[in-house]
């Protein structure tokens, strides 16, 4: 192999772990971590980062009661609640949030990262409880970024 085809090969590699590495940094902010726990398969640590000093403390949410879709849903009995649903899978490792304002909305992003090897085709519903300070309507997040990695 020829000195450039060396050069080109070692800058690829390099920017394939700058973007594997990219994807392991923890959000930005404040930082509130839990476990969602599941009947047969271990639980999945989850972080949150936030960016806009509102949240107070984040748990496991309570099951929804119809098949779960990825969604921000309000708490009916706190206004300063809301819940984050999603549909994982068994072969997840973690599970990082982030929440920031957006004007004069808010912004969640959520990125799940699966382990390697292979997985079972299984669904497992995901519920994340965020508590904040001051009432945050549901319809003003903007839920981005549910894809696994």
């Amino acid at each position: 192999m020829n000195a450039r085809a060396r050069l080109f090969t070692r800058l690829v590699a390099a920017i394939g772990l700058a973007v594997v590495l990219a994807g392991c940094l923890p959000p930005a902010g404040r930082l509130f971590r839990t476990s969602l726990p599941t009947d047969s398969y271990r639980p999945l640590p989850v972080v949150l980062g936030d960016e806009t000093g509102l949240v107070v403390r984040i748990e496991p949410g309570p099951p929804v009661a119809s098949a779960p879709d990825t969604a921000v849903r309000g708490d009916p009995a706190d206004p300063n609640a809301f819940v984050v649903t999603w549909l994982g899978g068994p072969c997840e490792s973690d599970a990082a949030l982030s929440l920031a304002r957006s004007g004069a909305r808010y912004a969640l992003r959520l990125e799940v990262h699966d382990a390697f090897g292979s997985c079972p085709a299984v669904g497992i519903e995901r519920n994340l409880y965020v508590r904040t300070s001051a009432p945050i309507s549901a319809d003003s997040i903007d839920l981005s970024g549910t894809e696994s990695r």
